[in-house]
């Protein structure tokens, strides 16, 4: 696959989970939705402003917008530790075999993008929250609040 399918994929999947039409992204972004349909289809050639509009409107960073549509690619692992490579002569704490170092070496990738997801989410879900807040007519106290001049 190309990099503006797997790049154009993961856009539409990002404005999905967002909850956001074509045409909402479009007017963000300043681009037609035809040719955001053509990006997210992979028809579409886009420049780095194009793409950080993108990232702008669907509230995620360049960085993330570019690795996210990589790692979520199939097919793609992370590499694996070789016990092979390991020093046999360097003490391991007791109980603990090579075994048990390779296992953890090996899930580290994933647990770490587990994280980051995790982390993502959150953080956008406190933005939204944030951003309703702001957005919200200004609501009157449930108690009557004293002039200012009695307060001196």
């Amino acid at each position: 696959m190309d990099a503006r399918t797997t790049i154009g994929r993961f856009v539409r999947q990002l404005r999905e989970e967002e909850g956001l039409t074509q045409d909402q992204v479009a007017t963000k972004t300043g681009i037609s939705y035809q040719s955001l349909s053509g990006l997210e289809n992979g028809r579409e050639n886009f420049s780095i402003d194009v793409l950080e509009s993108l990232a702008k409107a669907l509230d995620v960073s360049l960085p993330r917008l570019v690795s996210g549509a990589y790692g979520t690619q199939e097919g793609l692992t992370a590499p694996r530790a070789n016990a092979d490579f390991f020093r046999p002569q360097v003490p391991l704490p007791p109980g603990m075999k090579v075994s048990h170092l390779e296992a953890a070496l090996n899930a580290t990738p994933e647990l770490v993008a587990r994280i980051q997801l995790q982390h993502y989410a959150l953080f956008r879900d406190v933005a939204r929250h944030v951003l309703m807040r702001e957005h919200q007519t200004p609501r009157r106290p449930p108690f009557p609040l004293a002039p200012a001049s009695a307060l001196r």
